[in-house]
């Protein structure tokens, strides 16, 4: 089965600091979380490809550890 899983990255809003264990900024490359417009037409983007696939799915990567 071919899966397309589509990427999205959302950064950690939760903490102000930047260890380098965690910085969400270079992690994700993200200084922001995306707004729903804007995860709205990553979808878009993917969906010109999705009919070679048998499944799509979204992943939100990101966040924190705990």
């Amino acid at each position: 089965m071919r899966l397309l899983i589509i990427p999205i990255f959302i950064p950690h809003a939760g903490c102000p600091h930047d260890c380098c264990f965690c910085n969400q900024k270079v992690i994700s490359g993200n200084v922001r979380a995306p707004s729903a417009e804007e995860i709205h037409s990553m979808l878009e983007g993917y969906f010109t490809v999705a009919h070679r696939y048998d499944a799509v799915q979204a992943a939100f990567y990101g966040g924190s550890f705990s």
